[in-house]
C-alpha cells in the first residue's frame, strides 16, 4: 500500500491532498467536528437504511483496493465506516450514496488518516463534483451533457457514432456516469487514478476528469467506430482502462505515462479549469 502514498515527485499524498484542496484548513477551523460526528450513536443520527447500505457496500470497493485490508471488523474497514457515517451526519441533505465508499476508500489507500479523508471527501462532494450525489443528481446530469458536447467537439466521429447506436445520447450518458461518478476509481489502473487525483486536488476542479475521458477515448477511437450496436460499444468502453495495462494485467508504464501527459496537456490548454 505504501507505493500509492507518494506522488511521482516524492510528495506525500496524505499531506499534499488535504493541503491543496483546503481540507487541512477545514480540519483546523472545525477542530473536533469529525470526532464529534464519530462519537454520535449511529442509530440516533442516521436512518437505519443508511447504515445498512454502507455495511452492504463496504465489501464492494473493487480491485483497486488490494493494498487496503478491508476485512470486516478490521482497522481499515472500521475507518472507512466511520468516515462514511460521519459524512452522512455532516451533510444530511446528501447522506450516503453508493460509490462514495470507493472514493473514501481511495483516500485511505493514499495514506490519509480518517479525519483528513473525511474533510477531503467533503471537498470532493461539495466543491469538485457538486450536485453529483445530491437528490436528483442534477450536477451529474448536467455533466453528462457537458461530456456529450465535449465528445462531439473533440472526437466528432466518435460522438456521432455512439449517438447513432442509441437514442438520447444514452451511451455517452452511461459512460460519463460510470467514469465521472466514480472519479475513475476502478476504471483506470490505481497508479494512474492516483496521479489523476493529484491533478484534481491541485486545482480543486473536475476539469481533470473530463481531460481523462478524452485522453482515454482518443487512442481507442478506431475500435469504438468499429462497433455496430449499443451493447458492443458499452462493453468496449467499459474496458478502456485495461488498455493501459499489459496482457498479464501489469501497468504498462509507457501507456500510463502517455495518458497522464495527455491529461496534463488538456488541462493546461483546452480544458483548463480557468476557462
Amino acid at each position: 500500500m505504501d507505493r500509492w502514498r507518494h506522488t511521482p515527485q516524492g510528495a506525500s499524498r496524505a499531506e499534499q491532498w488535504p493541503r491543496a484542496c483546503g481540507a487541512s484548513t477545514s480540519r483546523r477551523e472545525f477542530t473536533g467536528h469529525f470526532h464529534a460526528l464519530v462519537e454520535l450513536r449511529s442509530d440516533e443520527t442516521h436512518a437505519l437504511e443508511v447504515c445498512a447500505q454502507i455495511e452492504k457496500d463496504l465489501p464492494r470497493v473493487g480491485g483497486a483496493f488490494d493494498g487496503l485490508d478491508l476485512t470486516p471488523g478490521g482497522v481499515a474497514w472500521n475507518a472507512l465506516r466511520r468516515v462514511l457515517l460521519a459524512f452522512a451526519s455532516h451533510a444530511p441533505d446528501v447522506g450516503y450514496v453508493q460509490s462514495m465508499h470507493s472514493i473514501a476508500a481511495f483516500l485511505l489507500l493514499a495514506g490519509a488518516d480518517e479525519e483528513d479523508a473525511f474533510w477531503c471527501l467533503v471537498t470532493l462532494v461539495q466543491e469538485v463534483v457538486p450536485g453529483y450525489f445530491s437528490s436528483g443528481m442534477l450536477g451529474a446530469k448536467l455533466d453528462q451533457r457537458v461530456f456529450s458536447q465535449l465528445l462531439r467537439e473533440r472526437l466528432p466521429a466518435v460522438g456521432l457514432h455512439v449517438a447513432a447506436l442509441a437514442a438520447d445520447d444514452i451511451i455517452a450518458a452511461i459512460m460519463s456516469s460510470q467514469w465521472l461518478l466514480t472519479l475513475f476509481v476502478n476504471v483506470l489502473p490505481t497508479r494512474v487514478t492516483m496521479e489523476l487525483w493529484d491533478e484534481v486536488f491541485s486545482c480543486v476542479h473536475r476539469a481533470p476528469l473530463f481531460a481523462a475521458c478524452i485522453a482515454l477515448l482518443e487512442p481507442n477511437a478506431e475500435d469504438i467506430l468499429a462497433t455496430t450496436e449499443m451493447g458492443e460499444a458499452i462493453e468496449l468502453l467499459q474496458k478502456l482502462g485495461d488498455t493501459l495495462q499489459t496482457t498479464d494485467g501489469e501497468d504498462d508504464d509507457a501507456k500510463c505515462d502517455a495518458f497522464m501527459s495527455r491529461v496534463r496537456e488538456l488541462i493546461a490548454k483546452d480544458l483548463s479549469p480557468a476557462r
